[in-house]
């Protein structure tokens, strides 16, 4: 199954960085034995130096994956950076 690689739209990195906030949380918690709140926080500071207020960042640009059986290569367009 064919896959392609797109921008994230605003709703979905809205979306996303709730998510990856809490993932990365745990992550320490779970493989670096932090405590939670303090996880928590550098979570916080982390992605929020990543994406100051929530928004996009020219140093980091999330893409959204598609696997699709309906993907036609000949209509698909180049992703600007």
């Amino acid at each position: 199954m064919p896959t392609v690689v797109r921008p994230m739209t605003d709703e979905e990195l809205a979306a996303f960085l709730p998510r990856v906030r809490e993932a990365y949380a745990e992550d320490m918690v779970q493989n670096a034995g932090a405590e939670y709140e303090k996880a928590r926080a550098k979570a916080v500071a982390d992605v929020e130096r990543l994406f100051p207020g929530g928004a996009r960042s020219r140093t980091y640009l999330p893409k959204k994956l598609i696997r699709s059986d309906r993907f036609q290569p000949h209509r698909a367009h180049a992703l600007r950076v």
